[in-house]
């Protein structure tokens, strides 16, 4: 499944650069999940299906272990364990969730090769959402009738609308990041990240910090909902740091004069520094100013890990953008010598992937590797039922990691696959705990 996945991220990933280029002449005008003519849009990965009508499963032959006798409840068989997924596999964030299904089926294969849960193997059912969100929360509704767990969400995150939809239960959720302050979370939430206002707060401290006295800053937003949330977050940090917000828009990159609105807006501004929140496609929008204009402006720009992709800095803006962009985000680097066992895994599994592209895969195996050891533990209590599952996941989850800020080496070999030694091509410049004590947070 693994190298399936490995060939639709790819293609996506091309797409993502031929999208930066075209993006004002050939828009859709659809709704998230339809093609140009308005119609839903498919999948050609197998065992991925595009709503929660059309659920479809992907299992691994298990060896033959017996089966052993667990209390249990939704979602259990005397021959599967269900685990459900809601991820974007045709929308804006589609290259990304396509990597982060690597991971996740990289790690449970491997269970499954082991003999999987109490004689069970781990069944995944995955719902697309399309970057949908209330499609999103359509699948976690269906899901909740049927799985025993859900193993992850999609990039850059619906967790708020996963809390709505999942407000009472003992469902374990394995979340891709926390959710906003004042937002309640369902009893069995596990988040691996922080929130997309950590990320932001970080990342617009970090412009300031490394700007030389420049205070003047553009934000530019794409309509998604939380690239609008990220730049509320912008605001504030902004006004507390004394910066002078001098562009401030949000962009719908649909309409036919998206790219000519950006590239006019920003030069006009003449902003000393860059603010980006939107999907790696608005980014390579944003990111043509560099390649278009004759000017030499110098910005300093930044954005959350939800906005880039390996695929931008590969493309035809990716030198010019790489000079001047810092990425914001939380978690251990490819290339930390404690990630070498996962590092290894997913070359056996998705040998293609490079360093550059790494980072969502292990995100991916380690919200399925806590899944797991989930599994596991209840299993070794008798009891497969959600309350059990779900309280060893709480009781495993991780203490969520602070946001750091990354400058991108494009001179690295972030191509290089995991098989070899290689880089993420990511250099450390800022973390969270260098902003500034006399600016309060808005995160909480």
């Amino acid at each position: 499944m693994g190298n399936h996945l490995r060939a639709r991220s790819r293609a996506l990933l091309t797409a993502v650069v031929a999208l930066s280029l075209v993006a004002s002449a050939c828009s859709s005008g659809g709704e998230p999940g339809e093609d140009a003519n308005g119609a839903a849009a498919t999948s050609s990965v197998p065992g991925v299906v595009d709503s929660a009508a059309e659920a479809s499963t992907t299992t691994t032959a298990v060896p033959e272990d017996p089966v052993i006798a667990v209390s249990s409840d939704v979602g259990v068989s005397d021959e599967t364990i269900r685990i459900g997924y809601s991820l974007d596999l045709s929308g804006p964030a589609s290259a990304e969730d396509a990597l982060l299904l690597d991971g996740h089926f990289a790690r449970i294969d491997a269970a499954n090769d082991a003999g999987g849960i109490a004689g069970r193997e781990i069944e995944i059912v995955v719902l697309d959402n399309g970057g949908d969100p209330s499609l999103h929360q359509q699948n976690l509704t269906s899901l909740a009738d049927d799985v025993l767990a859900i193993g992850g969400l999609t990039q850059p995150a619906f967790d708020e609308v996963t809390a709505a939809a999942l407000s009472s239960g003992d469902l374990l959720v394995i979340g891709n990041r926390a959710v906003e302050p004042g937002v309640s979370v369902p009893p069995g939430f596990v988040p691996l990240r922080p929130t997309v206002c950590s990320d932001t707060e970080t990342g617009v401290a970090a412009l300031a910090a490394s700007s030389d006295d420049q205070t003047q800053l553009a934000l530019l937003t794409s309509d998604e909902d939380w690239a609008q949330g990220s730049a509320e977050v912008a605001r504030t940090i902004a006004e507390d740091l004394e910066l002078e917000v001098v562009l401030d828009s949000s962009f719908d990159l649909d309409a036919d004069d998206a790219q000519v609105g950006l590239l006019e807006a920003l030069l006009d501004a003449d902003a000393e520094m860059v603010w980006v929140s939107g999907s790696p496609v608005f980014l390579a929008d944003v990111a043509t100013v560099l390649t278009i204009s004759d000017e030499e402006q110098l910005w300093t720009w930044g954005g959350t890990s939800a906005t880039s992709a390996a695929s931008v800095f590969a493309s035809i803006v990716g030198p010019a953008l790489g000079d001047v962009y810092q990425v914001s985000q939380a978690g251990p680097l490819v290339e930390d010598d404690e990630l070498s066992d996962v590092r290894q895994a997913l070359a056996g599994a998705a040998p293609e992937l490079t360093y550059g592209e790494a980072a969502p895969a292990i995100l991916g195996w380690q919200q399925a590797d806590l899944l797991v050891t989930a599994l596991t533990e209840a299993a070794d209590t008798d009891d497969l039922t959600r309350a059990s599952v779900g309280a060893a996941g709480v009781a495993l989850a991780p203490d969520i990691p602070e946001a750091a800020v990354y400058e991108i080496q494009l001179t690295s070999d972030r191509n290089t696959t995991l098989s070899m030694p290689g880089s993420s091509g990511l250099e450390e410049v800022f973390t969270e705990s260098d902003i500034p004590r006399s600016v309060s947070s808005p995160c909480g």
